[in-house]
């Protein structure tokens, strides 16, 4: 199936496993650490620490212009489903969508009119997308769907408010069961939306280095071959294909790119973690500012604990997350601090993210993000439990009997705008004395 596609410039527009799968292999990039110190740490207007690179939370808009492209259409569905056409939006700013329109090949128009009952026609925030859902005759209608079916061989032409071209995309044939998904490129590839996972990737061609590794994962062959050149090191013998497969971490590696429960975009939260199948940390970046619209994994960015009473959501509520002893590596013996990411100090601004590629490959049994690059697991931290020191035994000087004593724990901080001289601050336990 051959699709072709026109677009304008958009400048002026106003307005149920998840696999990873890794379409290919960048140099992995650890950066500088985006530390900040506490002297230079920007407050709101409540007195609160602001992310520098993550700005303020009520005005997330980046850079770049709303760029509204045709990511999904389903022409042909199975049977008992129904075409579709899934708009996003990968530009940096909102894309207001108000009076735009849809058009097949009869020339027949759907225009995207906000209502009471489809107000998600009004605007596409960066990185959403807008699903659209065509009325048939066998289908309940549903009254934010367009009212023309889409055809074996047709196009779809995408306009502004006052009839500008935005983009326009033809087939010249449509696999049944099958949907066209947009590539990082711009250019369009046929995807199985009625098969299995691996089924999926088999059709897709380009993964069997993956699908022998495991018979499970599934980045593709150019990005486990440059992983495996720069595995064999400056000088070395480069390592085979079988070679790398029987690498210790491999397991590691690949188990790393599998979380459990149906992940679509959706549920990509900005900042928010993802438990992988390895139980290590992966966390996806949608922000307007730091992607520009783009989804992103993050495969550093992770909370190691600290050694005293308090959680990371604690540290973050008694505003320490700036503090020096939270954000030098040398203190937390981790690059990136102490809670780094419940404080925000993650960033995609030095290479540590890869870039999801293609979104929402939907599998009978499991969806599909294609990433750019492997992604290697973090350390594993957990917090340490403090075992208090046993009571000890004390003679009272009063009564001339002995006593149990509590002890008292000290916590390695001392409180904000104290003196050189000031005491430690100190916690005592409650548990009660027995005797």
């Amino acid at each position: 199936m051959l699709a072709k596609v026109r677009s304008s410039p958009q400048a002026a527009v106003t307005g149920c496993a998840a696999i990873f799968l890794l379409l290919s292999m960048a140099q992995i990039a650890w950066g500088q650490n985006a530390f900040l110190e506490a002297a230079a740490v920007k407050l709101d207007a409540e007195g609160n620490p602001i992310n520098v690179f993550r700005g303020n939370v009520a005005e997330r808009v980046g850079s770049t212009p709303p760029e509204v492209v045709i990511d999904k259409v389903v022409a042909f569905p199975i049977t008992g489903g129904q075409d579709s056409i899934v708009l996003r939006n990968i530009g940096g700013q909102t894309a207001t969508i108000s009076g735009w329109t849809l058009a097949d090949r009869s020339g027949t128009e759907f225009v995207l009119e906000p209502s009471k009952q489809c107000p998600q026609f009004d605007a596409i925030a960066p990185g959403e997308d807008l699903k659209l859902a065509g009325n048939d005759e066998d289908s309940e209608i549903d009254p934010c769907g367009f009212n023309f079916n889409l055809g074996f061989r047709d196009f779809i032409k995408l306009s502004d408010a006052e009839g500008n071209l935005i983009q326009e995309m033809e087939w010249e044939s449509f696999v049944k069961g099958s949907a066209l998904r947009r590539q990082h490129d711009g250019s369009y590839t046929t995807v199985p939306e009625d098969e299995s996972v691996l089924n999926l990737l088999s059709s897709l061609g380009n993964y069997t280095f993956f699908l022998d590794a495991l018979k499970i994962f599934a980045p593709n062959d150019e990005a486990f071959e440059a992983l495996r050149l720069s595995l064999s090191g400056f000088g070395q013998q480069t390592l085979t294909r079988q070679q790398v497969l029987e690498l210790p971490e491999m397991v590691d590696i690949l188990k790393y790119h599998i979380i459990g429960g149906a992940y679509t975009s959706e549920f990509l939260l900005n900042n928010t973690e993802i438990i992988t199948s390895l139980g290590a940390e992966l966390v996806p970046f949608n922000d307007p500012i730091m992607t520009e619209g783009k989804f992103n994994l993050h495969d550093s960015c992770v909370d190691k604990p600290t050694l005293d009473l308090y959680e990371c959501d604690m540290q973050k509520e008694f505003g320490k997350c700036f503090e020096p002893f939270m954000v030098s590596p040398l203190a937390a013996q981790w690059k990136g601090g102490l809670c780094e990411r419940t404080c925000g100090r993650c960033t995609c601004e030095f290479g540590q993210c890869a870039a999801i590629q293609m979104l929402d490959l939907e599998a009978t049994n499991g969806v599909v993000h294609t990433v750019e690059r492997v992604m290697f697991p973090p350390p594993i931290f957990k917090k340490e439990v403090l075992v208090l020191p046993p009571e000890v035994e004390q003679p009272d000087v009063n009564l001339g009997k002995p006593t149990l004593k509590k002890p008292t724990l000290t916590i390695g901080f001392k409180p904000r705008n104290t003196g050189a001289d000031d005491e430690v601050a100190t916690l005592e336990s409650d548990i009660p004395a027995s005797g």
